[in-house]
């Protein structure tokens, strides 16, 4: 329960036939040769960009460009709106892939308070006016580590201070196509201001790496270039099979799968370990807060020794924020869910065990 993965193993028959349809109906030089990063009509991903669109309410205004898979789209979005040494708003609790970048570009990742539904805007806006930072970097729907999915007034919101404030905001909205959340995306709100990523990895399966940007005409140039230069060529092979799992009617087949399971999932961990009514998101992760006495870094060790692997929320904590005392539960990686129920049926015994206080040693 340590990585967010899908368990694709479930759609493996959808996928196996999918992937001979295309080797069967595919000239090995258009699956195999070079491919530009600009998505257009008849070019390698553009039916499987317009099904996503027509789902998750991507922004009206811009141009579309493929990467390879959404991490390769969050360096290049990062790289292009930011200097070394400038700072970056994002969730005090983010994707750790972000904080890698942030590390590896030179950037400061400074945390902003959260709530149910992710970012709180007065705290953004303390943020940029605090820090002089220009980028943010959101999930708004099923947010990685804590499942949080902003409303529609709050991406409203949002975006009336990225005008407010000439900041930018790449939406990392990877894990939309799962989450079933109709609501427009932020960058629908504020498409001048914004990057909007989203992709196959949560939805057809985690080594499809292709991914899918909508950036402002003014940035394409730009992103092109660090896309290009970070991978000579764009996802063909990939971008080409994702289409063909659309056009084949295959697409809305897995998907559903998918989704049903992980309810199923996130139910199971509810009547384990408890929590309130089902989250508004469909995901295959979620955010399980603990007791004082239950040190999450303790419960991590002690879990580890029951063969149950766990991530604390330090990995996911900015530099300037102290983690909460909570574990993101990854419920997908385990393709079986009766394995699953016997890790979180693990948990919730060892989480009951008594723990008494500890004294001070004098």
């Amino acid at each position: 329960m340590s990585i967010n993965l899908i368990p694709h193993a479930l759609c493996q028959d959808h996928l196996c036939a999918g992937l001979r349809d295309y080797v069967e109906t595919t000239p090995a030089t258009d699956m195999l040769g070079y491919a530009g990063y600009r998505l257009c009509p008849g070019t390698p991903g553009h039916h499987f960009a317009l099904w996503l669109m027509d789902r998750f309410c991507l922004a009206a205004e811009g141009v579309l460009l493929t990467c390879n898979g959404t991490q390769q789209g969050l360096v290049a979005a990062m790289q292009c709106l930011s200097t070394r040494g400038d700072t970056i708003l994002c969730e005090a609790q983010t994707y750790t892939g972000i904080l890698r970048i942030a590390r590896h570009q030179g950037l400061i990742a400074h945390g902003v308070g959260m709530d149910g539904e992710g970012v709180c805007p007065d705290e953004l806006e303390r943020g940029l006016v605090d820090t002089g930072a220009r980028l943010v970097v959101l999930a708004p729907t099923a947010q990685n580590p804590t499942g949080a999915t902003m409303s529609s007034d709050r991406r409203r919101v949002i975006a009336e201070l990225l005008r407010k404030h000439d900041a930018f905001l790449i939406e990392d909205a990877v894990a939309a196509p799962l989450a079933g959340v109709s609501v427009p995306s932020v960058a629908s709100h504020a498409s001048e201001n914004c990057i909007y990523l989203t992709g196959a990895s949560k939805c057809v399966a985690p080594g499809v790496r292709f991914g899918i940007m909508r950036v402002p005409e003014r940035l394409a140039g730009p992103m092109n270039e660090i896309l290009v230069a970070s991978n000579w060529m764009g996802p063909a092979y990939f971008a080409g099979f994702a289409d063909l799992l659309v056009k084949s009617g295959r697409m809305d087949k897995i998907l559903p799968i998918y989704q049903s399971d992980a309810i199923a999932r996130q139910e199971l961990a509810r009547r384990y370990l408890g929590g309130g009514a089902a989250d508004t998101a469909i995901a295959y992760h979620v955010w399980h807060h603990l007791p004082p006495l239950a040190p999450a870094q303790s419960i991590v060790a002690e879990a580890a020794a029951v063969n149950v692997h766990l991530a604390g929320a330090a990995p996911f904590s900015c530099p300037n924020v102290i983690p909460p005392n909570a574990l993101r539960l990854c419920l997908g990686a385990e393709p079986d869910i009766r394995t699953l129920e016997t890790g979180l049926d693990r948990l919730a015994r060892l989480l009951k065990k008594p723990r008494p206080l500890s004294a001070p040693v004098i």
